[in-house]
Parts: C-alpha cells; structure tokens; sequence
C-alpha cells in the first residue's frame, strides 16, 4: 500500500515537470541567428517649445492658401460680422464693375447709389478718373466773363473766361438753365476770384462742371450744394475754394446726393468764412467719387468728409494742415473708403482756436 502511494506521488510530480517544460518552450527568446543585430533606440526629452518647429512646418505643409485659407484663431462673434460685412462689400464692388460701362461715371455713380457700394478702383487711376471726368458736352462757344449779361443763357459746352481780377459770379442765374460740359477758366489761383452769390445747385440737365485757374470765394454759401438725383461732376484744376465755413448748417464745401470731383493742384481751406473751424469737406446722401491729386486742404474743420457706404476717396501727395488734435489718428486710419498715398498731415494744438483768415494774404486787391 505505501509502495502505491509512492508510486502515483511521483507519477504527479513527473507530470507537473513535464507540463511545466511545455508551457516555457513557446515563450523562450529566439537565437541570436534569427534575432539580427541589435537596434539602439532614442527617446527624445519633451521640447520646451510648444508648438515645435517641425510641427509648425507640417501645419503649414497641410494648411491650404489663398482664398481657402482659413485663419489659425477662431474670430470672436464681432469679429466674424466685420469679416462677413467686408466680404459683402467686396462682391457689392465685384457685381457692380461687372455691371457698368467702364467710362460711363453716371451711370456708375447711380449704381453706386443703389448697391451702397465703395469701389476704390474707380478712383485709383489719375489718368482713368481724368478721362470719366471729361466734358460731357462738346466744345461750344467761348465767352468772356468780364462782359456776361446777368440773364445770358450758356449754351452747353460752353466756356467762359475771366481775366484777372474780382468778380461776381451770378451763380442764381446760372442754376435756373446750367448747361452741361460747362467751363469756366481765370487767369491764375492767385490773379482771378469770383464770388459767389449762392451755392452752385444745378438741376437735372445739368451733367458736369469743369474750372481753372482761379479762386472760388463761396462767401458763407456751399460751392456744390445738389439733392438732384442726377449726378453732378466736378473738375477743377489749379483752383482755390474758401469762404464755406458759416457756421451755419454743415457748412459744407462739396455736398451732392450722386457726384464725382476729381481735383489737381488745388487748395481747399478753411477760416475765410463766418466761423473758422465749423466747415466739413464733404457731405454724401448717396455715392460720391473723390480723387485728390497734389492738393493742399487746411483746416481746422469741424469734419473732414463723410465716411459712407457710398463714398470713397483717394488723397495723392496732398497736404493736411491746421487740421484738428482730435484728427491725429487720420493718417493710420482705418477708415472705411478712405485711401491716402504718400501725404502729409499737420496737426493743431489741442484747445487751439480756430484763426480767421483774409483773403488780402493773397491779394491785397481782393478785399476782406
């Protein structure tokens, strides 16, 4: 009986053996002649730089360009309305050039007035907004100011010419019949002045206006004052403008609903009115068309323009001077259809006041 017992004792420890040899020969690390050489392995230390060059690179490998191109940071809710706005903008500006006969202005600023659209191409070119200003009418008959009639009519394309010296403008008479392609000249800035007796309000046959070579004394009226639904553009060439500052109303130099100005070598200047330091510019109902070129505008002004939807100026080379403190961010804008290149900008102390100016400095002749 102890010899059975024995026996299966060391029958289960044979087995145990056994299984245990069997359960250790898969797990067993291959030979070194089917393992290969050893492979040292780098494990890089955590960069200090977040996000690391390399992962920077490999963004901007994957990140798409162009107009697919999507900023890295979220826009806040303000944010992304400024953009979308932007971008409503620029397809208003892309439909409307599409639209419109390029050297057509008036029907331009028409559809300007419609959309509410800022279109800065129309204005980019000197020599392009040169040509769309040109006289709408044929070259008529020339006239001598000095000897006009009060009641004569001007014919459409006229052109009257003043020598040098002071004169009264009738500009009652000329609104009741303005004829288009009108042209008026003087003999210098500095030698001819007209004074107005009212604002120019041309009506609806009215088309363009062109001047040289003088200085326009709007004595306490507007120079430009148009609700017509027409519009209305301005050429002026070596011209002075002064005397709009009344005090009264906006006092404004050039206010129109549709219209265009595009001026060259011009001087447009506050404190020759009522109030210096009360005028403003410009005053837009529904599109405006502005191109500046080497012009000097002095202030101070209560407003330099109207920045709206429909308004869109380009100042080159000009001069801004005696202009008002609370201004000085001028320059750096931004201000929505407002381009400045290569211009200068002069500031008045704050709590500065306004100084009269007389047109004597000028010419002594030319009396106040």
């Amino acid at each position: 009986m102890r010899g059975a017992n024995l026996f299966w004792s060391l029958a289960v420890v044979a087995a145990g053996i056994f299984g245990y040899m069997l359960g250790t020969a898969d797990r067993q690390p291959p030979t070194r002649a089917t393992r290969g050489p050893a492979v040292p392995v780098s494990v890089p230390l955590p960069s200090t730089d977040w996000p690391s060059p390399e992962l920077e690179k490999g963004h901007a490998e994957c990140r798409p360009s162009g107009e697919d191109a999507q900023p890295d940071v979220v826009p806040t809710t303000p944010e992304r309305k400024r953009l979308l706005r932007e971008a409503e903008a620029r397809k208003r500006e892309r439909d409307l050039l599409m639209q419109a006969p390029k050297d057509d202005l008036r029907t331009l600023l028409r559809l300007i007035g419609q959309r509410r659209a800022r279109v800065p191409e129309l204005v980019a070119d000197g020599d392009t907004m040169r040509a769309r200003t040109a006289r709408t009418a044929a070259a008529g008959p020339l006239l001598s100011g000095a000897h006009l009639a009060a009641d004569e009519p001007l014919p459409e394309g006229a052109t009257v010419r003043f020598p040098a010296g002071v004169f009264q403008l009738d500009t009652a008479a000329w609104n009741k019949a303005f004829p288009a392609g009108l042209l008026v000249e003087g003999a210098g800035m500095d030698a001819t002045l007209l004074r107005l007796d009212q604002a120019i309000e041309p009506g609806s046959n009215a088309r363009d206006l062109t001047m040289r070579e003088l200085t326009i004394d709007c004595r306490n009226h507007y120079f430009v004052d148009t609700n017509d639904s027409e519009p209305f553009v301005v050429r002026l060439d070596r011209v002075r403008v002064v005397g709009f500052d009344s005090g009264t109303g906006r006092s404004v130099m050039f206010k129109v609903r549709h219209g265009a100005l595009y001026a060259t070598g011009c001087k447009f200047e506050g404190g020759y009115g009522g109030r210096p330091g009360s005028g403003t510019l410009f005053r837009v109902n529904q599109a405006l068309l502005v191109r500046m070129e080497d012009c000097t505008i002095r202030g101070p002004f209560a407003r330099l323009f109207d920045i709206d939807a429909g308004a869109t100026y380009h100042f080159v080379r000009c001069a801004f001077g005696d202009l008002a403190a609370g201004e000085r961010g001028l320059p750096e804008g931004p201000l929505g259809g407002v381009q400045f290149e290569a211009c200068r900008f002069d500031f008045v102390a704050a709590g500065a006041t306004a100084q009269a100016r007389s047109l004597k400095a000028v010419q002594p002749a030319w009396g106040r």
